[in-house]
């Protein structure tokens, strides 16, 4: 819980400094969302390892399986899970930087016609 309160807090406050005229956020940015994603992953991933084991492993292969699929399966379902991530920390980055690019173009146009 003290975890997810410091990074509610933390992504609040750098939101926040996002707010000023033609500054980004840091979270923004690669390099605060891939780390941020890879230790909350990781730390995620660790728990439910050793804490539900066979629950976890139920979840690497999907229900109504054949079992000649299975083996393979369940390597598709662990590299997925590996790169998730990696994808969502880039698709978070991009959406971020889309956002403020629009802001800039629509303030920079109406710059321009005034």
């Amino acid at each position: 819980m003290i975890m997810l309160m410091s990074i509610i807090i933390f992504i609040m406050m750098n939101n926040s400094f996002g707010l000023t005229p033609y500054m980004f956020t840091s979270t923004a940015m690669l390099t605060t969302t891939l780390p941020m994603a890879m230790i909350m992953w990781l730390s995620i991933n660790m728990m439910s390892w050793t804490k539900k084991t066979s629950k976890t492993m139920t979840h690497m292969i999907p229900e109504n399986t054949p079992m000649m699929l299975s083996p393979f399966m369940s390597i598709i379902e662990l590299i997925s899970n590996i790169i998730r991530p990696i994808t969502l920390s880039v698709r978070l980055t991009a959406n971020m930087m889309a956002g403020h690019l629009i802001i800039n173009l629509i303030s920079s146009t109406c710059e321009k016609m005034t």
